[in-house]
């Protein structure tokens, strides 16, 4: 997890993960500097993983057909390029993932429980819009609720720093354009990403408690 200036408490929140290896927290200052961290994840990691994932914290990987997990997935699409007889090159160095970008649901402000629980509305953005996503797609919950997201666009720039924000025409993408199509997708996951966070929790909570 990279962790460019937050003033959150971040860290605080996630040392006990940390503390037991489940994750690697980089603090990594300045702006812009998304695309720098890229590149120096991709180097410090790349033979540490045979997969690295570089994506956002509001941003999760879903396998789309029923009965593949992730890594069987993402062998199968490496395999059919392999195997694929009009391929124009011998290799293959990343596998490009399209959006699904959802809206703010008319939440207007901070809903409390998952963002998958209570995101019901997505469109593409319109440069993915005739992706199909049939083998693997990532969520991407950019909004959230009108408050979160105008506070968040208001605040910070686009990753390459070259480009000035138009708020108004943000909003009107997460409440208007990403609220047009009803999805339900994650619903067969929400019960068990709340029994595995409960599960987690009572876990740390013991182990506290005997400490």
């Amino acid at each position: 997890m990279y962790d460019n200036e937050s003033t959150d408490g971040l860290k605080d929140r996630i040392q006990k993960y940390i503390d037991d290896g489940i994750v690697t927290y980089e603090y990594y200052p300045g702006k812009p500097v998304q695309m720098q961290s890229y590149n120096y994840a991709i180097q410090r990691f790349r033979s540490e993983t045979k997969w690295l994932a570089i994506i956002d914290g509001d941003e999760y990987l879903l396998p789309m057909e029923d009965g593949k997990n992730l890594v069987e997935t993402l062998e199968q699409i490496k395999n059919n390029f392999i195997n694929h007889k009009m391929r124009i090159a011998t290799n293959v160095g990343a596998v490009g993932v399209n959006w699904r970008c959802y809206g703010t649901s008319n939440h207007k402000e901070r809903q409390d429980g998952l963002c998958i629980s209570d995101k019901g509305s997505t469109i593409p953005f319109k440069y993915f819009y005739d992706s199909q996503c049939t083998k693997i797609r990532i969520n991407h919950y950019f909004s959230k609720s009108e408050d979160e997201f105008r506070n968040k666009i208001e605040k910070r720039g686009w990753p390459d720093g070259e480009h000035d924000r138009n708020v108004e025409n943000e909003m009107y993408e997460a409440t208007v354009n990403c609220n047009k199509v009803y999805d339900d997708v994650m619903k067969k996951y929400v019960d068990k990403v709340k029994k595995d966070c409960k599960t987690r929790k009572k876990f740390y909570l013991k182990r506290e408690l005997l400490e």
